[in-house]
């Protein structure tokens, strides 16, 4: 269990240092060799389509990673059931018992101890479960 707590921790530095990295080259060292003599470039080249291509792609990638990050799903354990205030109690795998994971299409994660919405899988790339909000 240790491992995979220090893999959710890993994981998107490796991922957010290699984007960071990424984008230093584009900008520093292929954006400015595309700029030598402007002169002899056409307006459109391909190299600085390319670029500005590249630039798009990878903010938007870098964006939705951050969105994804900060967007966990809803944690539904400390949630209460509407009629009258008592809490939907259901067993967990580990004999435990978890408040409101008997409502439909929940799921508890054993790696986030969090009872989900829709639970799709968790993300090691993110630290967190994709689930209904994100």
């Amino acid at each position: 269990m240790l491992v995979l707590r220090v893999l959710n921790v890993v994981a998107p530095a490796y991922f957010l240092c290699i984007s960071l990295l990424t984008f230093v080259l584009q900008l520093f060292l292929f954006i400015p060799s595309m700029f030598k003599d402007p002169s002899t470039t056409p307006l459109f080249s391909p190299a600085l389509l390319h670029g500005a291509l590249f630039l798009f792609l990878s903010a938007n990638a870098l964006g939705n990673y951050i969105l994804v990050i900060q967007n966990s799903p809803e944690d539904l354990g400390k949630c209460l059931n509407s009629g009258g205030g008592a809490e939907v109690v259901a067993d967990r795998p580990d004999g435990s018992r978890s408040p409101c994971s008997a409502l439909p299409s929940t799921h508890f994660c054993r790696l986030c101890a969090r009872v989900t919405q829709r639970h799709d899988h968790h993300c090691f790339f993110t630290g967190n479960c994709i689930g209904s909000r994100n």
